[in-house]
């Protein structure tokens, strides 16, 4: 049995929104069930896989992560779209949002800037966030908002990586790494241009 890797988290008036990056397969989406599932236990009253914990409230956990079969009608963008537009429809500021690798079915520049525009609506409604993404450049938009005086609360959560391959599962506060290091788990079942012409 592997040994359990412990993170931590904490919202503040500096992180209040969270865009969490990482290598594929570091543990973020692990990470932000362990958030929901810490918050809902919590409030229940029930024993929660914790050191410590200090938590408000809150009145709704909206989660969106990948649903990969879209409704018949529309694509999988739309549908998107739709779920999002629902959240907003009662979002508060004793909400908490958990986002996974919401619009990685556009193209990253279309997908970043529809992602700066709910985070800033979050942000705006007061609720807390996390969003996980690939979306490594999302973290200079929002730079350049913060210098322009916008986007105060927001602040970054990075996957530890080691060497470029040795996944750590240790979320840390701090800058993204701006890399994704697809390319060594493509190699690991050999999708390179040679292994795959290779009989």
């Amino acid at each position: 049995i592997k040994s359990i890797v412990s993170n931590d988290i904490e919202f503040d008036e500096k992180g209040q929104i969270y865009i969490l990056t990482g290598p594929n397969n570091g543990g973020k989406t692990v990470f932000l069930v362990s958030v929901g599932m810490a918050q809902i236990l919590s409030q229940l009253g029930m024993l929660i896989p914790a050191k410590a914990i200090e938590i408000s409230p809150v009145d709704h956990i909206y989660v969106h992560f990948p649903k990969y079969s879209a409704n018949e009608n529309t694509g999988r963008l739309e549908d998107e779209c739709i779920r999002i537009k629902q959240i907003f429809g009662s979002i508060n500021k004793y909400s908490l949002c958990l986002f996974d690798e919401t619009f990685s079915s556009t193209d990253s520049e279309e997908g970043c800037l529809l992602a700066f525009e709910i985070l800033r609506a979050i942000r705006n409604y007061g609720a807390y966030a996390i969003f996980g993404t690939h979306f490594h450049h999302l973290s200079r938009r929002i730079d350049e908002a913060k210098e322009d005086g916008e986007c105060d609360g927001f602040d970054y959560l990075n996957a530890g990586i080691l060497n470029g391959k040795h996944r750590t599962y240790k979320i840390t506060r701090g800058k993204p790494e701006g890399k994704s290091f697809a390319s060594d788990i493509a190699a690991k079942y050999g999708l390179s241009y040679d292994s795959l012409i290779s009989k």
